[in-house]
């Protein structure tokens, strides 16, 4: 964390972090988070939004990323339910976009990502590179803490990855 600015307010079983802001890997993350203790379990609702960070700073003990530059922003909305972040996350539900444009990032990683066990063993021996970002995205709708892909790319100067697939917050 670089900074923090929060502000809370406690009003009759209700606590509201509005704005909680900080800065993180040379961007910064706006939220405004819901807390109702008036509902068993505590019913939450998150507004999450990440800008211009730097993504060899938020992954710095990947090897592969600290060859990697390039901004990331995300843009979360979630409610759920529970007492504890797990079960909150686990039972969520609204929407997760994640983009990246600009920057580079390691060629070797692009091929093991894209499946491409010949061009990746020719990095691997002849040295790795640095390949351009066109534009790499990802949108999911979550329900029942299940995120389920609307879109996911990764656009480089030679490969052009499209996938689909869930996560499980639960």
């Amino acid at each position: 964390l670089d900074d923090l600015q929060a502000r809370l307010k406690l009003d009759n079983g209700v606590l509201a972090l509005d704005p909680l802001r900080f800065g993180i890997a040379g961007g910064t993350i706006d939220s405004a988070v819901t807390l109702d203790a008036h509902h068993s379990p505590i019913r939450t609702q998150a507004s999450v939004r990440l800008k211009n960070a730097r993504i060899n700073q938020l992954f710095p003990t990947v090897k592969l990323m600290k060859e990697s530059d390039g901004r990331l922003g995300a843009n979360v909305q979630l409610s759920g339910r529970g007492n504890s972040v797990a079960a909150m996350l686990g039972s969520s539900s609204g929407e997760i976009g994640v983009a990246m444009t600009g920057g580079e990032l390691s060629n070797l990683l692009v091929e093991i990502v894209g499946l491409d066990g010949g061009e990746a063993i020719r990095f691997l021996g002849g040295g790795d590179r640095k390949t351009p970002i066109r534009c790499a995205v990802g949108s999911f709708k979550v329900r029942d803490g299940l995120a389920t892909s609307e879109s996911l790319v990764l656009d480089t100067e030679d490969t052009n990855i499209g996938g689909a697939g869930t996560v499980s917050l639960r």
